[in-house]
């Protein structure tokens, strides 16, 4: 500021628009603004003789949206077939501290390697949740993505890829030149796949069957089951096998 008489001057701010110049009295002064939005800061020069002019200037503050410093699933390891498994996730905000009503999750499936994700399940304004693990193919996976919003809409993402634990299901006959049904597949011989540990899957053996001549009677499954029944595979490597004796 100047005077054209050289009077020395004084100076006295308003910076948060309360109508009082009370909140500094050098040439200079700084203020924190804790909303979004415009601010008006004044600043009232002052000679010695009753002078006085006013000055202000609009200070738009802007909004930093969240950083989201964790995604976790526990246990760790990988999920299976009727699991309950628990999430939840943290992040950082300069402008505010974040309630857990500011963070949302969604657990997207996705059945194939090609395939579209699909929505399963959402929780909104939770800061952790737990998911129930329905049957699931074995070239899926799950995808867990959390939303953190502040109060002035800036969001913050992250996406967590969640994979199956496999285990390998094979299912033959003795002799092993006949037929199983394995899920809705018939299969000569030997058939063998990969599951999400924890899945169902029915086998089914015929009665009887003919090869080269020669009939086949069914006696019993390896696991003592039905001809027809559901096996749950949990172990890592399951061997299934349909026995069968000749007809005389």
């Amino acid at each position: 500021s100047t005077d054209p008489d050289n009077d020395p001057l004084t100076y006295a701010w308003d910076t948060d628009g309360d109508g009082q110049f009370d909140d500094g009295t050098a040439a200079t002064a700084a203020a924190t603004y804790a909303g979004v939005g415009p601010h008006t800061a004044t600043v009232k020069v002052s000679d010695n003789r009753g002078g006085t002019a006013t000055e202000s200037v609009t200070v738009t503050a802007t909004n930093t949206a969240p950083t989201v410093t964790r995604l976790t699933t526990y246990p760790a390891g990988g999920y299976y077939v009727g699991q309950t498994f628990g999430f939840d996730a943290a992040a950082t905000d300069p402008q505010q501290e974040l309630p857990d009503s500011a963070y949302s999750f969604v657990m997207l499936r996705q059945d194939c390697a090609t395939c579209a994700r699909v929505e399963s399940q959402r929780w909104a304004h939770v800061g952790s949740g737990q998911f129930h693990v329905p049957a699931l193919p074995a070239g899926g996976h799950l995808y867990l993505v959390v939303d953190v919003m502040d109060d002035h809409g800036g969001l913050g993402t992250q996406e967590l890829r969640i994979d199956p634990q496999l285990v390998t299901l094979t299912v033959d006959t003795r002799p092993g030149t006949l037929q199983v049904t394995v899920g809705r597949t018939a299969r000569a011989a030997s058939w063998s796949g990969r599951l999400v540990m924890g899945s169902t899957v029915r086998v089914a053996a015929r009665k009887a069957q003919v090869r080269k001549g020669v009939r086949w009677v069914f006696v019993r499954w390896s696991d003592g089951g039905a001809r027809k029944h559901d096996v749950t595979v949990w172990d890592p490597t399951v061997q299934l096998t349909a026995v069968y004796r000749r007809k005389r």
